[in-house]
Formats: structure tokens, sequence, C-alpha cells
């Protein structure tokens, strides 16, 4: 399968033993796997962003040097898929995290020292606060069901480069001399609408930056600083695909 959805027969499964089973809730688990589904595809796109420039170098390759928009888009693709997997693992994912974790270090303190009374509640809304941080920074919250459908939408077109590419890597001199143009039209028409899906994003994000939306009292969470997608702007580089 070459499909975006190619790994989904993968589920994180886990059954919390008492008493964890009080924090780590079936709703709860039901976020850690669509949070887990999607870093799985986001895996999967690194993966495929690499192996064009793997499949451009190989000695069976006939494309080399031979089609500069196919060069542009691996190039494009690669910056597009690594700039979010970036800001994805360690802006959404991992800095949320810590600060879970300093917040659990200190309700373990306060506990130590008896200046408070953290209840069993207490702990499972900080931890579902968390995990509500990290679903609207990565798009899965029902409300942002169009930007992720976007978002999925710009990977369909590198996945068909990508399969393009890599059954042309394998060809034979004799066989890719008839299939040329055929390739060079067919990367043409995937780099246009990539250029688009991706500028639209970019243009989607940017406007929910200016509207604010994210701030404190958004729906995710009390006290979220602004700002929430300026760090995935910065890192794209809007202009370069609002073209």
């Amino acid at each position: 399968m070459v499909g975006l959805e190619a790994l989904d027969f993968i589920q994180l499964l886990y059954k919390p033993p008492f008493p964890l089973d009080a924090v780590i809730t079936s709703s709860i688990l039901e976020r850690y796997d669509q949070l887990f589904l999607f870093l799985l595809r986001l895996f999967r796109m690194q993966y495929v962003a690499n192996q064009l420039f793997r499949d451009a170098a190989s000695r069976t390759s006939f494309t080399q040097g031979l089609d500069p928009i196919a060069q542009r888009f691996r190039i494009e693709a690669h910056h597009f898929v690594t700039t979010l997997a970036g800001y994805i693992f360690h802006v959404s994912i991992e800095s949320q995290w810590h600060h879970f974790q300093s917040q659990l270090d200190s309700v373990q303190s306060s506990l130590s020292s008896r200046q408070i009374n953290t209840t069993i509640s207490e702990l499972r809304e900080l931890h579902s606060k968390t995990l509500d941080r990290m679903m609207y920074s990565c798009f899965l919250k029902k409300r942002q069901m169009p930007i992720l459908t976007l978002l999925y939408g710009t990977f369909e077109p590198i996945l068909l480069f990508a399969k393009t590419s890599r059954m042309y890597a394998r060809r034979e001199q004799r066989v890719w001399s008839r299939m040329r143009e055929e390739m060079a039209d067919n990367t043409r028409i995937l780099y246009h609408q990539f250029v688009k899906k991706a500028g639209m994003f970019v243009r989607v994000i940017g406007e929910l930056e200016r509207r604010g939306v994210g701030k404190a009292g958004e729906g995710v969470g009390d006290g979220l600083e602004s700002g929430w997608f300026e760090d995935l702007l910065v890192r794209l580089d809007g202009s370069y695909f609002d073209r």
C-alpha cells in the first residue's frame, strides 16, 4: 500500500492497572491512540521524503539532472515534511510533555511537604489538559478537521511522486527512454498540486494566528500563551510556499 493510511492497522493498546485507571481513562486512551496514529503517519512521511533523495542518487536512476521540476519537488517536499515533523515532535509533543512532568514534580513536592491535598480527579484533569494541548497543536481537535484534511491532502502528491520516483529509479535505461516524457508530465502535475495545497495550508495557519485562535479560553485549556502556531510558520517560512 502506498496511501497515507498504509499503516493504520497498527493501533496503540494499553489497559492501565489499578489505581492508574482512575487517571488514565478510556477517553484519555482514545486521545493517545489518535496522537499515535498521527505520529505514525508523520514518521512515514519523513521516511518517504528522505527516500526521494536516495532514489535520485541511485546508480540505477536515470532521472538525475534531467528534470529540474522533479529536483525542486524533492527539495520543497523534504523541507515541508521535515519542518512540520520537527515542530510536531519538539513543540507540540516534547515541550508539552516536559511541562506536564514539571507540574507533576511540583505536585509530588507539595505532597511530600504536606502543603496541599491533590485529588485523583485533579491529576486526571491535569493529564487531560496536557493531551488537549497536544491534540490542538497537532490539528487533531474536531473543529480542526478541515485543517488536518488539508494537511493530509498536501501529503498525497508527495506520496504519489515518491512512488513514481521509486519505480523509475529501478528502470533500465531502455525502458526509461520511453517513459521519460510521461514521468515529466506526471511530476509537473503533482508538483503543482503540492505547491497549491502547501500554500493553502500555510495561509490557513497564518490566518489562525492573525485571528488569535488558540489563545487562552479557546477550548484547549486555560493559560495558553498567544502565538500558538507562530513557531510553525517561522519554521516553514510561509513565503516559501505562498506563491
